[in-house]
């Protein structure tokens, strides 16, 4: 009875290890899901595993994924897993659920790039190395969390300066940069007032924007070529169509240029201080000395809704390429006020030759 146990438990062992035994397909529910970049999202997936064995013996099987990955990287998921017994012949399919958070730095980036996977590799407790039938995925598409909206809206100069000088005809463009949310279609204008015009009146729309966006994104709008044939102040802007109430235009960043004839004026350089800096007893302006220039003038302008104001706070005027500011022009700007300045060079019949970019200073 003792051998007739032991060839039994032989055989039995031998039945084991020839058993052919693996996992042979997976499959999700869903197959694609949809992701909010509003905000955190929770996704319930099912993972349906197939196991195949051949060898007839009944045995426990355990089925398991030690983690998920996301194709864009920084999220994964922890272990799942599932036991259950198996006749030993044939292909049984069981299902693993988990439930998948995606947060909303996480749906940021994926609205960078609209759609990603999910994906992870299951195997069962006797196979050394998962198989590549192991191998799950879901396809992660990214959603509108409601209409077209935007935010951080800025203007600039093709240099990304806020004021410019340039001769008669010379090219010049500007550029909006806008952050969007939700899904639709985005309208807007580029437009222009010229000199014989008032300031915040007599605009005139020179290009019209339509595009579709869609998710948290960052667009940029180029304008057509700015007219700078006619000496004089032009202004120019871009409104978002559809998007401002009525009334409300001169809520947006206005960008000012001003065109002088054409060869008449340089650049002007400027040193110091950095831009943003705070102004006080101890700030000392600085900038390239220019050719024929017999007195130099530091301007400060106010700061408007995006940018230049234009109104001019505060003047000084120097023989030097530096400056300090004097007590009473101190206590006009108030150091911790967003003002703009620029430095301006005139020869000796007063001809103004050189000017500099705007900057900023001041504001906290």
């Amino acid at each position: 009875m003792t051998r007739l146990v032991k060839i039994l438990t032989v055989l039995a062992v031998l039945g084991i290890s020839g058993m052919a035994q693996a996992v042979t397909s997976v499959t999700s529910t869903p197959s694609t899901a949809r992701i909010n970049d509003a905000g955190q999202s929770v996704i319930t997936i099912r993972w349906q595993v197939t196991v195949s064995l051949t060898g007839g013996i009944p045995t426990t099987i355990l089925v398991s994924s030690p983690s998920g990955a996301l194709g864009i990287g920084g999220m994964s998921g922890g272990m799942i897993s599932k036991s259950f017994r198996h006749s030993g012949l044939g292909s049984v399919t069981v299902t693993l659920s988990e439930r998948l958070r995606v947060d909303r730095t996480t749906a940021r980036r994926l609205s960078q790039v609209g759609t990603t996977t999910y994906t992870r590799t299951f195997s069962d407790n006797t196979t050394p190395t998962p198989p590549p039938a192991g191998l799950g995925t879901v396809t992660l598409q990214i959603t509108s969390g409601g209409a077209l909206s935007f935010r951080n809206f800025a203007l600039r100069f093709d240099d990304d300066t806020l004021f410019k000088t340039v001769g008669q005809n010379q090219a010049l463009t500007a550029r909006a940069i806008l952050t969007t949310n939700g899904r639709g279609i985005f309208r807007g204008s580029w437009e222009i007032s010229g000199p014989s015009a008032t300031q915040g009146a007599g605009f005139r729309p020179i290009r019209r924007v339509r595009q579709v966006l869609a998710g948290s994104r960052k667009t940029i709008f180029e304008s057509p070529q700015l007219p700078t044939g006619r000496i004089g102040i032009y202004r120019v802007r871009f409104i978002p169509d559809g998007n401002v109430p009525r009334g409300q235009t001169e809520a947006f960043p206005v960008l000012t240029y001003s065109v002088l004839r054409g060869g008449d004026v340089a650049q002007l350089d400027l040193l110091a201080p950095k831009a943003g800096g705070r102004l006080n007893a101890a700030s000392r302006f600085k900038w390239r000395s220019v050719e024929g220039a017999i007195s130099y003038r530091v301007e400060f302008l106010s700061a408007g809704a995006g940018g230049v104001a234009g109104d001019r706070l505060a003047a000084m005027d120097v023989k030097s390429n530096s400056a300090r500011l004097r007590g009473i022009t101190l206590a006009r700007l108030q150091g911790d006020t967003l003002v703009y300045w620029r430095v301006t060079a005139y020869d000796g019949s007063g001809q103004k030759i050189a000017i500099s970019p705007i900057r900023r200073a001041g504001g906290g």
